[in-house]
């Protein structure tokens, strides 16, 4: 199919379409690009962004990764002894249960 543009249809109520558009406005965006992003979203992951269903089979971002690293190292606890000779790093990755962990492979 190539470049080519094809035009995507949707039913909805009138009020529906019209308080969406003036949501996508004020973000900045419009109906037409809000549905090629969900479309990229969806080809990208093979999930809907909002399915509830398929939530604990979504893989984690980076980010997140990242997120639940600096969560768990707000936390205060003494050191356990498995954790002694590892660097912080791979400490970190062992508590989060990351595979390659724990002086596997990784510095």
């Amino acid at each position: 199919m190539g470049n080519a543009e094809v035009m995507v249809t949707a039913r909805m109520g009138v009020g529906k379409k019209e308080e969406g558009n003036r949501v996508l406005a004020s973000l900045g965006t419009n109906a037409s690009k809000a549905v090629n992003q969900l479309y990229d979203y969806v080809i990208e992951r093979g999930v809907l962004p909002f399915d509830d269903r398929v939530e604990e089979r979504r893989p984690h971002s980076r980010a997140e990764v990242e997120a639940a690293v600096g969560l768990v190292d707000s936390l205060v606890a003494p050191v356990a002894e498995p954790y002694r000779s590892m660097s912080t790093k791979d400490a970190r990755l062992a508590r989060l249960g990351i595979a390659g962990a724990a002086g596997e492979g990784r510095r």
